[in-house]
């Protein structure tokens, strides 16, 4: 049912920016979690458990059916692409297919080991950024900020 109000929602507001879906949407799903799950959405829940071994057949089977099948993806869309929107959107201080690459590594070895899933920067990403006004550092800090507390609201 959620879905299908969720695909109503996004057909009704397609293309109008002063009322995006994806904030209605989230707004959508945020009600949902309140509705199917009041317990866990506010914070009733079960402690953290203990965080499991990893063994070498895991970390080789990963990198093998997860790592090398994404590679060509996350190249693509969150290095090459997004340093050509960098340049478009960003002529005077565009970013290179060097920054990029050596910001997502970094960012995903300092947080594998604590369970972050990988991630990227994405060239859609940074274009709703764009297309919304976030264009500067304090607008991903905030975001930040916001998703930090919405976790810890919702565990």
């Amino acid at each position: 049912m959620l879905g299908g109000i969720a695909l109503l929602v996004a057909l009704l507001t397609y293309g109008q920016r002063r009322l995006p879906a994806s904030l209605l949407l989230f707004a959508l799903g945020c009600v949902g979690i309140l509705y199917a799950r009041p317990a866990v959405a506010w914070g009733v829940h079960q402690p953290f458990a203990p965080l499991p071994g990893i063994a070498a057949a895991d970390m080789w089977s990963g990198l093998y059916r997860a790592a090398l099948p994404q590679l060509p993806v996350t190249l693509l869309n969150a290095v090459v692409s997004t340093a050509k929107l960098t340049e478009d959107l960003y002529p005077e201080r565009p970013a290179s297919v060097r920054q990029l690459s050596l910001s997502i590594g970094l960012m995903n070895a300092a947080t594998c080991w604590l369970g972050h899933f990988p991630s990227c920067h994405g060239c859609g990403g940074l274009a709703a950024q764009h297309l919304y006004g976030a264009r500067t550092g304090s607008s991903m800090a905030l975001m930040g900020l916001l998703k930090m507390a919405l976790a810890l609201l919702f565990g």
